[in-house]
């Protein structure tokens, strides 16, 4: 069953002392195998970063994974300054590998140097596979979308990683990554996890910051169907947790 963290309710130091308690004892649980971080950037960086680099050595046999990239060219052509991987390394993690808390080879990174979206989604699905040895996630952190998503355009329901709303043929892909194009936020063509790889995560957080998520968290407490509103996904699995600064 889901669980909502409210910061109104018992603050943003208590919930990041409890993400930090529940996230360890995950990797002490995993503390021999090999175990997938699906991360995310944006404000929910400050919720989880700092609790899961102070897990130490239990971050040894970690590997990090983005819950969606796009193509760099395709950021600056559209009015994106940095891409998500210079967001991950920004946020604290280029940080933490000159500390030596993690290694570099620790951060399984897109290879955008592949010839098509298509083959880039294959590839990340494919290094997954070689370092978990299924398509498995073992805890993700994941933010919903909300406001417009471009001025003055449609309003986002609620969507999580690359998934937008609207797109039910994404629901059933058994595939753990899928490319994108047409998506309404830019940039418009992603690779994204997918619905199935998200459902086997043993622990999710879902983090819905700012004024402007007020409906996508609505649409969340609704349970409103993953067609309209991707970020219900969280409903999805028994360890989830929605982390929120809205009442």
């Amino acid at each position: 069953m889901t669980a909502y963290l409210g910061t109104s309710d018992i603050g943003a130091t208590a919930i990041k002392r409890s993400l930090g308690a529940r996230v360890r004892q995950l990797l002490q649980g995993r503390s021999e195998q090999k175990t997938a971080v699906f991360v995310t950037g944006g404000r929910s960086v400050d919720f989880w970063l700092v609790s899961l680099l102070e897990c130490g050595e239990l971050l040894n046999n970690v590997g990090f994974f983005l819950t969606d990239t796009f193509d760099p060219s395709d950021a600056l052509a559209e009015g994106r300054s940095e891409t998500n991987e210079e967001n991950l390394l920004a946020s604290g993690f280029a940080e933490a590998i000159s500390k030596g808390v993690v290694r570099r080879d620790q951060l399984f990174l897109p290879d955008h140097q592949t010839t098509s979206l298509d083959e880039l989604a294959r590839a990340y699905s494919d290094t997954l596979i070689e370092f978990r040895g299924e398509a498995t996630a073992d805890l993700i952190f994941l933010s919903s979308g909300g406001g417009s998503y471009t001025p003055n355009g449609p309003e986002d329901p609620g969507h999580c990683a690359g998934l937008p709303h609207g797109r039910s043929e994404l629901l059933d892909s058994e595939i753990p990554f899928i490319a994108l194009e047409g998506m309404p936020k830019p940039p418009s063509r992603r690779v994204t996890m997918t619905p199935r790889l998200m459902r086997t995560a043993s622990q999710m957080y879902l983090f819905v910051l700012g004024s402007q998520k007020a409906n996508a968290l609505k649409n969340i407490k609704a349970r409103r169907p993953l067609s309209k509103c991707p970020a219900c996904i969280v409903h999805e699995v028994d360890d989830s947790y929605v982390v929120t600064d809205l009442e």
